[in-house]
């Protein structure tokens, strides 16, 4: 082999390991980069938000605080319980003398780091009497639905009340929740929450009406009947 075919097969080797060394670098980058993102990705979950939703019957609601969190009464509902309770009065003649205040309330807790500002939701409330033949006459159950928007200021594993309505009167319910959203102090916005999308079915059985304590003609809650 002559010293310029030497030359020749050497600038090649160089040029070779040129590339080869490029495609190293390019594929440690890479691997840096990744590494890097999903350190980040971590992080940004480590200190975010997460709002956990829970259902509570506290018997009595305060205005400030109570046991240690904020109570928000804005969004609190009456027509509920004096639709029910006129319902109730006017169309049962058993003894109701047991029944106590409960009231359905959002419990709002920030199970995350970032700080929550602002929550919203969408609460459905549906009411409704027992089935059976005893009153001899159906009262149809009364859907309400309402827009939920509160701001807050939910540090890590603070809560916030936000009483709804009183259920004392309600034979069979059921509350729901959808389109939950909320916002922490860096402006993020956030729909992953932790918590049932529903009560369940609860009833009240001191509310099943009893043969001897039905009227005969159904009173839907109008003052006057």
């Amino acid at each position: 082999m002559t010293a310029k075919q030497i030359g020749e097969l050497f600038d090649i080797l160089v040029r070779f390991a040129q590339i080869i060394g490029a495609i190293g670098t390019a594929g440690a980058f890479w691997v840096t980069w990744a590494t890097l993102r999903e350190m980040k990705r971590q992080t940004d979950l480590a200190s975010n938000p997460q709002l956990k939703v829970r259902f509570r019957l506290p018997k009595r609601i305060s205005r400030r605080r109570s046991a240690g969190r904020s109570v928000l009464v804005d969004h609190y509902q009456r027509e509920p319980y004096e639709t029910w309770r006129r319902i109730i009065t006017q169309n049962l003649d058993q003894d109701i003398s047991a029944l106590e205040d409960q009231h359905l309330t959002l419990e709002l807790t920030n199970a995350g780091k970032s700080e929550i500002t602002q929550v919203a939701v969408t609460l459905a409330l549906e009411v409704s009497m027992f089935e059976n033949e005893v009153l001899g006459f159906s009262i149809e159950p009364t859907p309400y639905e309402w827009p939920i928007e509160a701001m807050v200021e939910l540090s890590e594993r603070e809560s916030v009340l936000v009483p709804i309505t009183n259920i004392r009167y309600f034979p069979i319910y059921i509350c729901r929740i959808s389109d939950v959203r909320y916002r922490d102090v860096r402006g993020n916005h956030y729909e992953d929450f932790d918590g049932p999308p529903d009560t369940g079915t609860k009833q009240n059985e001191i509310l099943r009406p009893r043969r001897s304590s039905a009227k005969p003609e159904p009173a839907l809650g109008s003052e006057d009947q």
